[in-house]
């Protein structure tokens, strides 16, 4: 099994590398939009609020595996489309609601959509183990200002998430930039809290704005302020053409 996770990654050509995960990406773009109905102008809102994370982390994959960097590209995805992360999990919980008074599943482990997601689970899974075990994938640590972009955002999802959600976050846009990639960082941090503003927005039409405690209004300040900069950054590395 060892022997075959290292050479996973070799069974791919580049070019059909490239082709699966751009696949991926817009995949994982058509699962977001896929079903949606939008009645009103809140409903066009929480469309935008969950279209563009997945947009902006599917463009860094695929900008990634364009410049050769296989490992950061597959991780960008694996852990930063939920729908694929949760894949494995919820084909083994499937698999395991079997009950035997009724001699059947609670959840059906061979729909189509559950065995879509657990090959892609599985593929991006292995691919990443595969770049982990081959010497050829190493980090090229390069002194950015981005690094403190990624310390400002792993703060921000720290004080609002927690530990364990910021590092989950944080992990993919960590790795993207160890290996040399300032712009699908940039690119995945403001995936981070591109949906901050949309979210307010809604809370300012349908909620009760003033109800809020002064916590809410400080971590949407502080959200909107990151969003602000990882903008202004990203713009400034693509004039300058940094990757």
């Amino acid at each position: 099994m060892v022997s075959f996770i290292k050479r996973f990654k070799s069974i791919f050509p580049p070019i059909l590398t490239m082709v699966i995960i751009t696949v991926l990406a817009v995949f994982a773009v058509y699962r977001t939009i896929e079903g949606t109905t939008i009645s009103n102008f809140t409903g066009f809102i929480t469309f935008l609020a969950s279209f563009f994370p997945v947009i902006l982390v599917a463009v860094a994959a695929i900008f990634l595996q364009a410049k050769n960097r296989s490992l950061p590209a597959h991780l960008v995805l694996l852990l930063g489309v939920i729908s694929y992360a949760n894949a494995g999990s919820n084909f083994v919980n499937a698999l395991l609601s079997f009950s035997f008074r009724d001699f059947s599943f609670a959840v059906d482990p061979f729909q189509l959509d559950l065995i879509i997601g657990v090959i892609i689970f599985l593929y991006l899974g292995f691919y990443v183990l595969s770049c982990l075990f081959s010497s050829e994938d190493k980090p090229q640590v390069k002194s950015s200002v981005v690094w403190g972009s990624l310390l400002l955002a792993f703060s921000y999802f720290y004080l609002r998430m927690g530990l364990q959600s910021a590092i989950i976050i944080i992990l993919p846009a960590f790795v993207a930039l160890l290996f040399g990639s300032q712009i699908a960082t940039v690119l995945l941090l403001i995936a981070g809290v591109v949906a901050v503003p949309f979210h307010f927005l809604l809370e300012i039409i349908d909620g009760d704005i003033l109800a809020q405690p002064f916590s809410y209004w400080l971590f949407t300040a502080f959200a909107i302020l990151l969003l602000t900069l990882g903008v202004k950054g990203l713009i400034d590395l693509l004039r300058k053409k940094a990757d």
